[in-house]
């Protein structure tokens, strides 16, 4: 969102569970692994979050542009992202 966070809710009775502060200048885009073990988070770089912890696990660099979306494969050992410089 906007105010730099991601917000993870309980879908049981809908209150909130977590708050990860994850980017400077909002978040564009997120996702979670298959296994749920991860969570991306994208805006000008891509985030990689442990979910049961929501520590930093690593950040990727490659974009030029602002990421636009992120999906992680069915698999989950893949991830594609794509960016406002038309690029994947």
């Amino acid at each position: 969102s906007l105010d730099e966070t991601l917000k993870l809710w309980k879908t049981s009775d809908g209150t909130l569970a977590k708050t990860l502060e994850v980017h400077t200048g909002g978040i564009t885009c997120c996702d979670f692994s298959p296994k749920k073990k991860l969570i991306v988070t994208g805006s000008s770089s891509l985030k990689l979050w442990k979910a049961t912890t929501g520590k930093l696990w690593r950040s990727l660099q490659g974009h030029l542009g602002w990421i636009k979306c992120c999906s992680f494969s069915a698999s989950g050992n893949f991830l594609v992202s794509g960016s406002s410089d038309t690029t994947l």
